[in-house]
């Protein structure tokens, strides 16, 4: 997923390629991407980085990198990317003038995933690209001032029956928890494997659950949004 806020791009969670695992894929090459200012990534899957794709990125050693887990660094700097960090749960930081938090989601083997919340103005964005612990936002929730819109998971995919992210309804929750007046759904083209990866929702729940008080806008890959505001917000 891709968006900008303030004039500054992002780019979340690379992944490019075509897969058995999924019924769809980026519409994008990295070759079409836009001038990036910032890449960030909340899990350490291999379906969430994939930065290999973007070893032949113009300009990617001042690229800004920010990830998850240390997991992460070397694959990122084995791409060409020279400005690679960590960022702790609670920690934060600006880029012309957007304020990037890094917001405690879970640990999973020993690795962790991180929410992000971006900042500009009175827009506050919260980016979840593996959400699913309604305990961290609800934390987050106490500390910090409501969040305008919320991306976030909806499939509720388990792995070997480890729940990996939150379903529809959980997404649901943790959305009205953070204050959201906006949720985006991502994280809805799994397939089921039988005895490897079971499915529990998808996005289409979201049309008999209660979401009440939240705008719910369904963007399809390739689609983009300009948000009330918010500067456009973009999936591919």
């Amino acid at each position: 997923m891709h968006a900008e806020l303030g004039g500054v791009t992002f780019l979340t969670d690379p992944w490019f390629r075509s897969s058995m695992f999924f019924s769809e894929a980026a519409n994008l090459l990295p070759k079409d991407l836009p001038k990036l200012d910032v890449v960030l990534g909340g899990h350490w899957a291999f379906d969430h980085w994939d930065m290999a794709s973007l070893s032949a990125l113009p300009g990617r050693a001042s690229i800004r990198v920010r990830v998850a887990d240390h997991s992460m660094v070397r694959p990122a700097l084995k791409a060409g990317f020279q400005d690679v960090a960590v960022m702790a749960w609670g920690s934060s930081e600006t880029v012309d003038g957007v304020s990037i938090e890094a917001i405690e989601e879970h640990a999973l083997m020993g690795k962790r995933s991180t929410n992000f919340v971006l900042t500009h103005g009175g827009s506050r964005v919260f980016i979840g690209t593996e959400a699913l612990s309604l305990e961290a936002a609800g934390a987050f929730a106490e500390r910090h001032p409501p969040c305008d819109v919320v991306l976030g998971p909806v499939n509720g995919v388990h792995l070997l029956g480890i729940p990996l992210v939150a379903s529809a309804s959980q997404m649901v929750r943790i959305a009205k928890t953070v204050g959201a007046r906006t949720f985006i759904p991502i994280h809805d083209s799994h397939k089921p494997i039988w005895g490897l990866q079971r499915v529990r929702s998808s996005a289409d729940d979201l049309r008999v659950l209660d979401t009440t008080g939240l705008e719910v806008l369904v963007l399809r890959v390739g689609e983009s949004h300009t948000l009330d505001g918010c500067s456009p917000v973009s999936i591919d």
